[in-house]
């Protein structure tokens, strides 16, 4: 019985305290050919704006960079962050990486983070 698929329950989340960004982006067959979203909303999930475009090589940090300055724009001092991709989340919350492609990116989303209360999430795919 090894390796028989794990059931789980996927949805959103609605009993949030503080307005939500999703943000997600896809790649097709290689870098120059990306897509990419987000949805802000309010904390009873309310839509208040959006974002979209397509082949931009930044895809995830663009789009958190994008959406964190979206939220301060607005004057959202709180916001919970959701996205699909562990591996950029994790290059957010984690330490510094002098060397990465995106440092200087990177640390601006550290630091808008830092001036705000917000929160970043990992999500399944299934549940945006």
């Amino acid at each position: 019985m090894a390796n028989q698929p794990m059931n789980l329950s996927i949805k959103w989340n609605k009993d949030n305290h503080s307005s939500i960004l999703n943000i997600d982006g896809s790649c097709l067959d290689s870098p120059i050919r990306t897509g990419y979203g987000s949805v802000l909303r309010n904390k009873i999930g309310f839509y208040l704006s959006r974002f979209s475009g397509y082949n931009i090589p930044l895809t995830f940090f663009g789009l958190s960079y994008k959406g964190l300055m979206l939220a301060k724009e607005m004057d959202i001092t709180e916001l919970v962050c959701y996205s699909d991709s562990l591996y950029c989340i994790n290059l957010i919350k984690g330490p510094n990486m002098m060397f990465h492609v995106y440092v200087v990116l990177l640390q601006d989303i550290k630091d808008l983070i830092e001036q705000s209360n917000v929160t970043i999430y990992h999500n399944f795919l299934e549940g945006h």
